[in-house]
């Protein structure tokens, strides 16, 4: 294996020529710009260093006050419908089974899923 990058410039000391071997002038020259190239990659990689923010949770919404206040329309099978509506047509022991979390439309859809669970078949609106 090798023990450089193939990108690398060979040393001139390393082919063995002593007549070609670096002086210190070259040296310096090699090193002020391999730091250069180094400060450059720094500079490119430099909002990866900044520090890490705090996580600040935002906080929970009333969720009762604001679905009073809402529309509560939901679709179903291309059609829209208000999901106080709806309630009256639905199973109480699955509705009390399902987190109101997220939208009025992704607890219909959670309802929809348990009623086919439960009942083999799609929820019909009367």
């Amino acid at each position: 294996m090798s023990s450089h990058d193939r990108k690398d410039t060979r040393h001139p000391a390393s082919s063995g020529d002593t007549a070609n071997a670096e002086n210190t002038q070259a040296r310096q020259q090699r090193k002020d710009k391999e730091s250069h190239n180094q400060d450059e990659a720094l500079e490119e990689t430099f909002p990866a260093s900044d520090p890490v923010s705090p996580f600040i949770p935002a906080k929970t919404p009333d969720i009762g006050a604001a679905r009073d206040t809402e529309d509560h329309f939901v679709t179903y099978e291309g059609r829209n419908y208000d999901l106080r509506d709806l309630r009256s047509q639905m199973d109480p022991e699955l509705l009390a089974g399902i987190e109101p979390v997220g939208s009025d439309q992704d607890f219909f859809n959670a309802y929809l899923i348990a009623h086919t669970e439960k009942y083999g078949g799609r929820f019909e609106v009367h």
